[in-house]
């Protein structure tokens, strides 16, 4: 399957430990890309605690490699229409490296 419209945007959100901070980022990322698209977050600040809450503000699958509440953390996530199959994944102890190797829209 061809992907014509997919859009990827890196940004450097400088830390979304709050839920404001956090919503309103993802509403102006999510606008600038189209339903076909992939956000690389870096400076998240994330740690294993906030994935629940963040997997659902995101509304899409995220993959992390976490920091401290205070420093580093990565992460990917991908449109929801996007249909993503992880076959690897190579991350750090320090939130720093996030490698995904994946399939996507496979016909299946």
């Amino acid at each position: 399957m061809v992907l014509d419209n997919l859009q990827l945007i890196t940004y450097n959100v400088k830390g979304i430990q709050s839920k404001n901070k956090r919503l309103r980022i993802i509403e102006f990322l999510k606008n600038k890309i189209s339903s076909e698209g992939i956000l690389f977050l870096q400076e998240t600040h994330s740690t294993v605690n906030d994935e629940t809450h963040w997997s659902v503000d995101f509304n899409g699958l995220v993959h992390y490699s976490h920091g401290q509440s205070n420093s580093c953390g990565v992460l990917i996530c991908f449109s929801d229409s996007l249909k993503a199959f992880v076959k690897n994944k190579l991350t750090d102890t320090k939130g720093r490296i996030l490698i995904l190797d994946v399939i996507i829209n496979e016909a299946e």
